[in-house]
């Protein structure tokens, strides 16, 4: 495991001031273009959906898509989709946030989507400040669900995002940056 952690922290490049001035960007995509390293993450994120029981897989775009696809294809459970506005069709649901380097950002999910998902996991490449996470949280929660598990390949701890979680839920993150 520690070696296939270490090859996993090896493929992601590093990019400063990117997308804006004084951001450290973490590029995950060489960790698709080797299939066994993008067949590790998933079997890690897959055991650990199972572990908390969760009954539905949710995940924001872009990255968080590729991720939450290939779980619920592996795992057999329904993918939830949370958008940016404009994005998705049908009764939606809205919350507002900020991430680490944009203020207002808005996401939607439908609000018909969690009606066979009482028990989410909420999955995405990256944890920063948590913004996008405890939007999703509350989306979640006012949908009548409950987030069982947050899943991460990457986790910036000096933003203190963690801590932002909910204190009772089960985390998993592959990387701690």
């Amino acid at each position: 495991m520690k070696q296939k952690l270490q090859a996993l922290d090896r493929a992601i490049k590093r990019f400063n001031d990117f997308p804006t001035p004084g951001i450290l960007f973490y590029d995950i995509t060489p960790i698709f273009l080797n299939s066994e390293l993008f067949e590790f993450v998933l079997e890690q994120m897959a055991q650990f959906i199972q572990e908390v029981k969760a009954d539905g897989i949710v995940c924001p775009e872009a990255r968080g898509f590729i991720f939450g696809g290939a779980l619920a294809s592996k795992t057999k459970l329904p993918l939830v989709l949370v958008r940016k506005p404009h994005k998705l069709s049908g009764e939606l649901a809205r919350e507002t946030y900020d991430l680490e380097y944009r203020q207002n950002s808005i996401l939607e999910m439908r609000v018909d989507a969690l009606e066979n998902c009482k028990r989410c996991v909420i999955v995405d490449d990256l944890l920063a400040t948590a913004g996008t996470v405890a939007a999703i949280d509350k989306l979640i929660a006012r949908l009548g669900s409950q987030t069982v598990g947050y899943c991460f390949l990457i986790e910036l701890q000096k933003l203190h995002g963690k801590a932002k979680l909910q204190p009772n839920v089960a985390t998993k993150i592959l990387l701690h940056y």
